[in-house]
């Protein structure tokens, strides 16, 4: 028996440990599965287009913000550095954007059973 079957034995391998990682989401999947089952077609699309609310919502502010400074900066009459400050500005937002995406959808993601 070779060293790596043996440190496998006490430490398993990577696929178990990928499967103990992510048991736990698997069963809340299912859990939260067995009732959309019940569900029709069109209450899976309500239930469908409040979550795409809540999300676009979440994030309404913030993206109207980032339009109205995009269209400041393609302004012909803005100032070459006044554009660069902006564009630095809008990376900014946009990265804050897409960390207020992650919160919203890790609020709607299952949480794993512990």
């Amino acid at each position: 028996m070779g060293v790596n079957k043996i440190i496998g034995k006490f430490l398993g391998n990577k696929a178990d440990r990928d499967m103990r990682e992510v048991t736990p989401y698997l069963e809340k999947i299912k859990k939260e599965y067995t009732p959309l089952l019940e569900l029709s077609n069109d209450q899976l699309r309500e239930r469908s287009a409040a979550l795409k609310q809540k999300v676009s919502d979440f994030v309404a502010e913030d993206k109207a913000r980032l339009d109205e400074m995009k269209l400041r900066a393609e302004d012909p009459e803005v100032d070459v550095s006044e554009k660069e400050d902006l564009y630095k500005e809008i990376d900014t937002l946009d990265e804050q954007i897409d960390e207020k995406y992650e919160v919203v959808l890790d609020e709607i993601l299952p949480k794993p059973l512990r």
